[in-house]
């Protein structure tokens, strides 16, 4: 076999679990190799120590967390190449998701525009709306990343084959591993579906 008829071969004639984590590695490695990767939107980095120093740009990581990741890097199972892409494109995002964040935040610090929020929120015909708004498909999730945040590269295959483990999740048999009440509230009401994609039951 070569590299891609071997990594088919092990992708769909070997028994695991589908939806874990090691579907996940495997999943992207096959999707990268066989042309998921997009070259010219990577994020192109120049540092000494490559992927270990874009895990220590990342200021929401404690030490003790950015020390595991790099120890990490020695038996982790992607290529260099495709290793670089998506911590490089994970540091990008992050810092576009920040820059969101504080435009979420501005709202909810200025009392009036909070409570016209809330008062919208509460209004019978925006209630009834709801559930359509929270839907969400699985095409429609990576439409925003590549479009939005302009992610195409490694890492935007790395979060397509998530979105599909979050779509078959309650199949990995995996808890909850969420942070904070609301987070874990989140997590437990998501459900899937064929036809509606990503819904909350309002």
């Amino acid at each position: 076999f070569n590299r891609i008829e071997s990594i088919h071969y092990y992708y769909w004639k070997v028994d695991m679990p589908r939806y874990k984590d090691e579907w996940i590695i495997d999943r992207v490695l096959f999707d990268y190799v066989a042309g998921g990767s997009c070259a010219c939107c990577g994020f192109q980095h120049f540092l000494p120590n490559g992927t270990a120093d874009l895990i220590t740009a990342i200021s929401d990581m404690d030490t003790d967390q950015q020390t595991k990741e790099v120890a990490a890097l020695q038996n982790h199972p992607w290529p260099p190449e495709l290793r670089d892409q998506v911590w490089a494109d994970r540091v990008r995002l992050r810092q576009k998701l920040k820059m969101d964040k504080k435009v979420y935040q501005a709202l909810w610090q200025d009392d009036d525009k909070k409570q016209q929020f809330l008062d919208w929120c509460r209004r019978p015909e925006t209630y009834q709306n709801y559930r359509r708004w929270f839907q969400l498909s699985r095409a429609e999730v990576m439409e925003s990343v590549h479009k939005k945040y302009n992610i195409h590269s490694a890492f935007g295959v790395v979060l397509c084959a998530v979105v599909e483990q979050v779509a078959g999740f309650r199949l990995t048999g995996y808890p909850t591993d969420a942070r904070g009440t609301a987070e874990v509230d989140f997590e437990r009401i998501l459900t899937y579906d064929r036809r509606g994609g990503f819904v909350l039951p309002l």
